[in-house]
């Protein structure tokens, strides 16, 4: 088989903010890499380094394809606790290769004859480092065009998706494999906390269109209701910098009935919150920014949506496609392509 690495530049990495490209591995990080230490609780491997939504995609003739892992990572997620990559062609899924031998050389062989699009979808709740691809002797590869529709998301854990079944199944990913457009998804697992270094990055990314899914992270108390409406207009107004007329949707928390009306040390429930980010976004609307919405995140997983919901949290495995058809139907219908 022969082989190419990042540098010889016949694949893309996708919905990645930056690339660690090594002497010895290559690395997809969701933050600015060479300035990590600016993204406090964010710069590890299992937030900044977790590959959720991102995936390294060609065009190729290939009927076999290997990646050759640098290492892999022990985590308990309560879900999976060995990395996994999923291999999508034609924006299905194939196959999921599950890394449970530690580094090496893994092989995907459900590759059909002929040239197609292939993605990897590398697995959202770890870092993936590698060195190189591998594809048949007689077959090509080369970078394939990005979906021209480029939609940024900004979330929780929810978003994250730890509890999706396999990398290319969390809500987002189905969205955008589904809706044939290019996902960045920075949903931290605990850690949407409206931080301006974040609002500062969305702003400098290619975007026709934002989503800002909001609030469930900071009911323990890291904001306060002093706090959260200016620090959800402060987002706003850093987007806005360098995305004057791009639609930004503000999402309000899921159904979450422990929280529902328990305000917690934000002095805020998620009802509170729900009427908070809807009063931003009729601020902004009266201001005259009529490109800014708003979505009940009652509607994107409501009260039936609990028996996908084991935590009453976290959507799980099924979960993840009802909260995905809920996003088509209330924000991807009613504002992307405008």
């Amino acid at each position: 088989m022969k082989s190419y690495i990042y540098k010889d530049n016949v694949f893309e990495i996708e919905g990645a903010l930056s690339i660690y490209d090594g002497n010895d591995f290559t690395q997809p990080w969701r933050i600015d890499f060479n300035r990590k230490q600016l993204f406090p609780y964010l710069n590890d491997d299992f937030q900044g380094g977790a590959c959720s939504g991102v995936r390294i995609a060609f065009v190729s003739d290939c009927t076999l394809l290997a990646i050759d892992i640098v290492e892999t990572h022990e985590r308990d997620t309560g879900f999976h606790d060995v990395m996994l990559i999923d291999l999508v062609i034609d924006g299905k899924l194939i196959e999921t290769l599950p890394l449970n031998q530690g580094k090496g050389v893994y092989t995907f062989a459900k590759l059909s004859i002929g040239f197609k699009k292939v993605e990897l979808w590398l697995d959202h709740a770890f870092p993936v480092k590698f060195t190189k691809l591998l594809i048949n002797d007689n077959a090509m590869m080369k970078k394939s065009k990005s979906p021209k529709y480029r939609w940024v998301h900004y979330g929780s854990s929810i978003s994250h998706s730890v509890r999706a079944k396999t990398p290319a199944t969390i809500w987002p990913g189905i969205v955008a494999l589904q809706e044939k457009i290019h996902v960045t998804n920075l949903g931290f697992g605990g850690n949407c906390i409206l931080d301006p270094i974040i609002g500062h990055e969305m702003s400098q990314l290619n975007a026709d269109i934002f989503t800002l899914k909001l609030g469930i992270n900071v009911h323990g108390g890291r904001l306060n209701i002093r706090s959260f409406e200016p620090c959800i207009i402060g987002l706003i107004e850093t987007i806005r910098q360098n995305h004057i007329k791009t639609p930004i949707v503000l999402i309000s928390p899921i159904i979450a009935p422990e929280y529902e009306n328990t305000k917690g040390l934000s002095e805020m429930s998620l009802s509170d919150m729900r009427d908070i980010l809807q009063l931003v976004v009729t601020n902004y609307n009266n201001l005259g920014d009529k490109n800014i919405y708003y979505v009940d995140g009652l509607e994107i997983m409501g009260q039936e949506g609990l028996k996908y919901m084991p935590d009453n949290v976290h959507p799980d495995g099924p979960g993840q496609f009802i909260l995905a058809d809920n996003f088509i139907k209330n924000v991807v219908n009613k504002y992307f392509y405008r």
